[in-house]
């Protein structure tokens, strides 16, 4: 079932439908009410519900984390369907590379008609230079939006100290490979959580056991919420390796978390952090893929105290600056709201 939720401005009624379940209250008399919760499963009859739902009913089309399918096939009816005059935004899509392949081209040139239904794309990551030019994505059309802590509700009852390990772990396209290099000529231990293989693998994340050195468990049974920030608060350092990709964003949750528990939190020099984080003072930036960096910047931080406490207290005012769900929701509730009154529309 849709979500029909009514956004209110200045007594006048915005109407949106949308999937996204937890909407809230937002600053300056914005008022945001959900009913019900539209789950994304099928993307054809979605998108033709979807079509039908909001003829003559809504403002605007809202859509969290949707399939790229189901993202293009609306921007497709959209520009098709003259009277369908409702705005059109999409929250935290996940791009990925087409890569270099026929297919691949050939998707994305099908992609870049399709997104110019959309009326504004709304990501986490500041330099989005690599997603325009693969998807042909306008200036007016994307806009950043600042990421959350998702366990931001339970921190408070989080004790947070300096065990004697350092941390790794996430699902998302993960360089497991690069950590496990790094660590094997250390003199710390370190703990690396992921999933189970079928599932970190659907997630681009892969881990050769055989690479894992001595003084590294992996755990793959870190399943509730509470388990997982219990075992970043717990650690000496923090450190996240990803992938080098221009138009994702893996890792988002992993640091905001240890950053807002106070951690020093390592992490490769990506798209997703540039211009956010910087290097020696909120975070230690390293290399794509280079284990000696890493090895090193592990090294450094292990063992310098005031390095490590300064970055990690800078940190936590970065990480608690970023609010919880609630703020998430209220920012989304504000770029709806400007979308309507000031913006220009597909």
């Amino acid at each position: 079932m849709l979500s029909q939720v009514a956004v209110w401005e200045n007594a006048r009624s915005i109407r949106v439908v949308s999937n996204m379940p937890d909407l809230v209250s937002s600053p300056g008399g914005t008022r945001i009410a959900n009913r019900a919760v539209w789950p994304c499963r099928a993307v054809w009859k979605d998108a033709i519900v979807f079509l039908t739902r909001s003829f003559g009913r809504c403002d605007v089309v809202l859509l969290y984390q949707p399939s790229h399918g189901l993202a293009a096939i609306l921007g497709a009816l959209r520009r098709l369907v003259p009277f369908w005059r409702c705005r059109f935004v999409v929250v935290d899509l996940i791009f990925t590379n087409p890569g270099t392949t026929l297919l691949g081209r050939l998707r994305a040139a099908v992609k870049r008609v399709c997104f110019r239904g959309i009326d504004r794309f709304l990501i986490f990551q500041k330099d989005v230079s690599a997603i325009r030019a693969l998807y042909g994505i306008q200036p007016d059309q994307i806009r950043r939006i600042s990421y959350f802590v998702k366990a931001r509700g339970i921190l408070h009852n989080i004790e947070v100290s300096e065990g004697g390990y350092v941390f790794s772990g996430g699902a998302s396209r993960r360089d497991f490979k690069t950590f496990c290099l790094a660590m094997a000529d250390l003199p710390c231990r370190g703990l690396l959580a992921t999933p189970a293989p079928k599932v970190a693998a659907f997630h681009g994340t892969s881990l050769d056991e055989r690479l894992v050195p001595s003084n590294v468990t992996v755990r793959r049974d870190i399943a509730q919420q509470s388990e997982w920030v219990n075992a970043i608060a717990g650690a000496k350092l923090v450190v996240i390796t990803t992938h080098p990709d221009p138009v994702g964003g893996p890792g988002q949750t992993t640091y905001a978390l240890a950053m807002a528990l106070g951690k020093c939190v390592i992490i490769t020099d990506s798209e997703v952090v540039r211009g956010l984080l910087v290097d020696g003072d909120n975070a230690i930036l390293v290399p794509p893929s280079d284990p000696a960096a890493l090895r090193e910047a592990i090294r450094r931080a292990w063992e310098d105290d005031r390095l490590r406490h300064t970055i990690g207290t800078r940190a936590r005012e970065y990480g608690l600056g970023l609010g919880g769900p609630d703020d998430f929701h209220s920012r989304v509730a504000n770029e709806v709201v400007d979308l309507v009154q000031n913006g220009s529309g597909c």
